[in-house]
């Protein structure tokens, strides 16, 4: 099973009641393309960093896609993913500009709690999908138990945003009209593959991070009963 080459963005922030208090850690990863046929490899670079931070940044600060005022996005690290699966080479590490950002909508929800944003490949064969979890604290859920059609829009929109800045970052052209630096699905299965995101899907039902449900730690009360 190999991997194809690719890049590695993990985008980390913490849950808090400010940007120095920490309740509990995020993070989201999104695989990016730096191959172009007949071209050399894209090099990662403080550069590319930067400006992935800045377009994170942008999209969390959004209003009315959920993300809580109680949540924070710290930084992202740059990874260079080699056949192995692997990380190679330098990593690079960058934060906001102006620091941690915080989400501009009320708390309501759990920490565990979060939106599923779907990368489609649009094709029959693998890769086709990939997914991150949206940290959504602050997400506004209907008696129905669904998120209002609204806020899922809007994320919609913002996460459709992300993904196209990401793909326009600048210094990434290999070539006259040629771009190795765009947002993918990757999978070692078999020979490996990698294919463009050509569509972003989100859903109207909150998920739960299980990870971080499951380092939860239960505190239990009981009552003796006498028969």
């Amino acid at each position: 099973m190999a991997w194809p080459r690719h890049f590695l963005y993990s985008f980390r922030g913490h849950f808090g009641s400010s940007s120095g208090a920490t309740l509990d850690e995020w993070s989201c990863g999104i695989r990016v393309g730096r191959v172009a046929d007949g071209f050399p490899d894209l090099i990662a670079s403080q550069v590319l960093a930067a400006d992935a931070a800045g377009d994170w940044k942008k999209f969390f600060g959004t209003s009315t896609i959920g993300i809580g005022s109680n949540t924070f996005f710290d930084y992202v690290r740059l990874y260079t993913i080699g056949t192995d699966g692997k990380a190679e080479g330098e990593i690079f590490e960058a934060e906001p500009e102006g620091g941690p950002t915080a989400g501009r909508d009320a708390p309501s929800l759990p920490l565990q709690c979060s939106t599923v944003v779907t990368f489609d490949t649009v094709t029959r064969s693998r890769p086709r999908y990939g997914r991150i979890f949206v940290p959504t604290t602050g997400n506004d859920v209907g008696g129905a138990g669904r998120m209002s059609t609204s806020v899922q829009g809007n994320l919609l929109t913002a996460a459709t945003t992300l993904v196209n800045d990401l793909n326009n970052l600048p210094g990434a052209d290999v070539g006259d009209d040629v771009r190795a630096h765009i947002v993918s699905v990757v999978s070692s299965v078999g020979e490996g593959g990698i294919k463009p995101v050509l569509r972003v899907r989100v859903g109207d039902v909150v998920d739960t991070m299980r990870s971080r449900r499951n380092s939860l730690t239960e505190s239990y009360v009981s009552a003796d009963i006498t028969p």
